[in-house]
């Protein structure tokens, strides 16, 4: 999520969180990325696309 999204407002995030946690699922994990966009649209080349990729790898080998 990028707290400069222009599609999707950044407190949806906690709506989301408040919706699992409702049903009892508390394995929600969300990432706001600074400056970014929608949909992570950082170029990889720059500085903030090189830390949203590190934690998109992080987040996704935690789901293993």
């Amino acid at each position: 999520m990028g707290t400069h999204d222009g599609l999707v407002d950044v407190w949806t995030v906690e709506y989301m969180r408040e919706a699992y946690a409702t049903v009892g699922n508390n394995a929600f994990a969300a990432l706001n990325v600074s400056y970014a966009g929608h949909s992570c649209d950082v170029p990889i080349i720059t500085r903030g696309g090189q830390l949203t990729l590190y934690y998109m790898e992080l987040f996704m080998e935690n789901l293993r």
